[in-house]
């Protein structure tokens, strides 16, 4: 018998473990799903937005009741929650190393399924969002008893481009933006239930030349660098990364599709979970214009791999990595690495062996189960004295003084006043503007330029350097807006 609601599908006899995500879901269901979906996609008639407005109405949330009782309630629910969880994570766990496949989704079901993981999940995610985005406290529970994480989410994520650290402003052509989205608490609750299971499946893997964890982070693989660099046997530097490492996750192995791909690697994950929270393909999308309203988005956004900007994308991509790095150490080269992410700085006595080591490299991330990825040198091979660019940061060796200059790349100097001069041109006072968003507008300019400062915090007075580019954006600006900020600076 085949399922009514998709043609052509598997039969509804599949077993629930390898079921696709629509296949959990109701005919109005997968339809209010895709009427979204198409909408934001770029179907703007009157038809299609009645549809996409009617889908979305359920994410409204109800004024509640929240007092003394309730905070009570949600504490012991809380504490309920964490242990529970812990031991449905362990039952898979041990079904997965006793190799039992019918007690592993037999546990993975009863994981999923679980109201304490899916309320644990929910108050992860809500920690995890900025004040001004979260929902009532007090709703959590609901949203965990609603919560079906085998089908698909209708909740939006907002779409975001970005420039890369080398674009210039106004720069539109192909592979200058970078899209990321930003999730909401139901996608967030997703991601994080998932994420709950897969730490204690997968264990401790990252490597000690990792750094994209907590308490080590970009400062943490910088630092590693500067240490580097001071050593006698470092000689030579290298940069690599990997390009359209995200969207590639999954793809590029011929017919499998990448839900496939992925629940080989992953048999702790059913399908319908690997297409409503890993992959991108079940990521419902949309630009936001002022107002709160949405807009289908026309410029090209192939959704595959796995979305950028999520926290379980990141995990991901940091196990990936790891197997990356490890198959290239054969046979060991004598030389460190440090990993971002998809970045790798390589530092070595010889020029040859960082060459060596980038050709192993290329060949692991080309032959990855998860995917065949695309690693590029992005940077000459150089002595450390004539200096490179690492994770934004420019590092120089100097022989005199036996010690590494520090220094903002040229190319971050330049991205922070073009961001200035963009946010800047919105300050300019006018009788059209009102005092709120003349105001609004003078805060995401304070924001944006102390957010560059914490960024750059290794490089020594970077705020005197913070300060001198922003006076040059200064110079250019309405006389009025010019003596605001002067006056920002000199405080």
């Amino acid at each position: 018998m085949v399922n009514s609601m998709n043609p052509g599908s598997l039969p509804s006899r599949t077993p629930k473990f390898e079921r696709l995500a629509r296949q959990h879901m109701s005919d109005e269901e997968l339809r209010n799903w895709k009427n979204y979906n198409n909408f934001t996609q770029g179907a703007v008639g009157k038809r299609a937005i009645l549809a996409a407005t009617r889908a979305i109405e359920r994410t409204t949330v109800p004024e509640i009741a929240y007092g003394k009782k309730e905070r009570q309630e949600r504490r012991r629910l809380q504490k309920r929650s964490k242990n529970t969880t812990a031991k449905l994570a362990q039952s898979v766990k041990r079904a997965l190393d006793e190799g039992n496949q019918a007690k592993l989704r037999r546990a993975t079901i009863n994981f999923f399924r679980s109201f304490d993981t899916r309320y644990l999940a929910y108050c992860i995610a809500y920690k995890s969002m900025s004040r001004v985005d979260r929902p009532h406290i007090g709703a959590l529970a609901q949203f965990a008893a609603d919560l079906d994480p085998f089908k698909l989410e209708i909740e939006p994520a907002k779409l975001i481009y970005k420039k890369h650290d080398w674009a210039c402003a106004g720069q539109k052509k192909t592979g200058s933006l970078r899209t990321l989205l930003a999730f909401g608490i139901h996608h967030r609750a997703r991601q994080q239930q998932v994420l709950l299971l897969l730490k204690v499946c997968l264990g401790d893997f990252e490597r000690r030349d990792q750094f994209c964890v907590v308490a080590r982070g970009r400062n943490g693989a910088v630092q590693r660098a500067i240490e580097l660099m001071q050593r006698d046997t470092v000689e030579f530097v290298a940069e690599c990364d990997i390009s359209n490492f995200f969207p590639s996750v999954g793809e590029g192995t011929g017919c499998f599709a990448p839900a496939l791909v992925l629940q080989e690697l992953l048999p702790m994950l059913p399908r319908a979970v690997l297409e409503s929270t890993v992959l991108a393909s079940g990521v419902i999308a949309h630009r936001a214009l002022p107002g709160g309203l949405e807009a289908p988005y026309r410029e090209i956004y192939a959704r595959t791999g796995i979305p950028q900007g999520s926290v379980l994308s990141s995990y991901l991509a940091e196990f990936i990595m790891s197997e990356i790095l490890s198959c290239a150490e054969t046979p060991p080269l004598g030389d460190d690495m440090i990993a971002y992410v998809d970045n790798i700085g390589l530092f070595a006595e010889d020029a040859d062996d960082i060459r060596n080591r980038i050709q192993l490299l290329v060949a692991s991330a080309k032959g990855s189960s998860f995917g065949s990825f695309d690693l590029r040198q992005s940077q000459t091979i150089r002595h450390k004295s004539q200096g490179f660019i690492f994770l934004g940061y420019y590092l120089e060796w100097n022989n005199d003084t036996e010690q590494v200059k520090v220094e903002v790349s040229d190319k971050n100097k330049l991205k922070l006043k073009n961001s200035l001069n963009s946010l800047l041109a919105r300050c300019h006072p006018s009788s059209s503007a009102s005092r709120e968003l003349l105001a609004e507008n003078r805060r995401n300019v304070r924001q944006s330029y102390r957010s560059w400062i914490a960024s750059f915090s290794l490089v020594p007075d970077i705020d005197l350097v913070g300060r001198t580019l922003f006076a040059e954006v200064l110079r250019n600006q309405h006389k009025k807006t010019r003596r605001y900020f002067r006056n920002m600076l000199v405080q």
